[in-house]
């Protein structure tokens, strides 16, 4: 047998174009469960709702600092207040998970937001108008946190990441209009009747997700034996998944990123609205 005879038979042979041979490349992504993807429409439909929450801020300042009688260095204590929520948050989801399970924890967000559209339609004092915008980030947090855990656990999760990342963009482009047609119905403005609108979206937000996760809408139960001890060891254990978090950089560098991306942008969307409505009068 010659040397290039030799190297023939020891050679690969390639497959044609488009045959994979059972490649993950080509293979078919199995059909979602029917259960599954009512747990994704809720996942989904909570992202809209925040999307909506988010984006009518600005479209309402005018009328805040009109029917309160502050001015925009008042208005930034909302945003403050905003921050104060996901941070509280991102101390405490780590202690809840151990206590709460995924659909627990996902109702207990959607309640945060329900309570605080509640408090906000009838016109309370600014004080507690401003609170509200703590507890909805804070049940916002919740749900986004752990909604995006689920997405990521089913297959082709990348696809239905983007998916329910899609409808928060739906929310934010429905919000402004709704608030906007809302407060500058009547003379003088009722805008704080836009809040229903939230208010029964969460309705809506909190039965979708009861009835989607109902398997895990339960409290993580313990033996009776030594529960002490057991509550100490999660304890410990939450504050190890904290600090665990803290040493990866690349979660400080994903933090600042949309630190600054969606505080810039959030805070643009409310001052841009009130500055062009300022310009406009004069």
């Amino acid at each position: 047998m010659t040397g290039l005879e030799a190297r023939r038979e020891e050679s690969i042979e390639l497959p044609q174009a488009g045959q994979h041979h059972g490649s993950p490349l080509n293979a078919e992504p199995e059909p979602v469960a029917p259960r599954t993807q009512i747990k994704l429409i809720s996942a989904g439909f909570s992202f809209f709702v925040a999307g909506v929450n988010d984006s009518s801020l600005g479209a309402l300042i005018p009328y805040l600092i009109r029917s309160y009688g502050i001015n925009t260095a008042m208005v930034s204590v909302i945003y403050a207040i905003t921050f104060s929520g996901w941070f509280f948050a991102a101390i405490t989801n780590s202690h809840l998970c151990q206590y709460l399970d995924l659909g627990a924890m996902l109702a207990l967000g959607a309640v945060l937001q329900i309570l605080s559209h509640a408090l906000r339609f009838w016109f309370p004092p600014f004080p507690l108008f401003a609170i509200t915008f703590g507890m909805v980030s804070l049940g916002q947090a919740y749900q986004d946190a752990h909604s995006n855990n689920f997405v990521s656990s089913v297959e082709a999760a990348h696809r239905w990441l983007s998916a329910i990342h899609a409808t928060y963009s739906g929310g934010t482009l429905l919000g402004p209009f709704v608030s906007t047609a809302i407060a500058s119905a009547e003379t003088p403005s009722r805008w704080n009747l836009f809040y229903t609108v939230p208010l029964v979206l969460g309705v809506a937000n909190i039965i979708l997700c009861i009835f989607a996760f109902w398997d895990t809408l339960r409290l993580k139960t313990t033996p009776s034996i030594n529960s002490e001890t057991i509550d100490e060891s999660r304890n410990r254990e939450a504050l190890n998944h904290v600090k665990e978090t803290l040493r990866t950089p690349s979660v400080w560098l994903l933090s600042l990123f949309y630190f600054f991306y969606l505080g810039a942008s959030s805070t643009a969307n409310g001052e841009c609205v009130f500055a062009s409505l300022t310009a406009s009068s004069l």
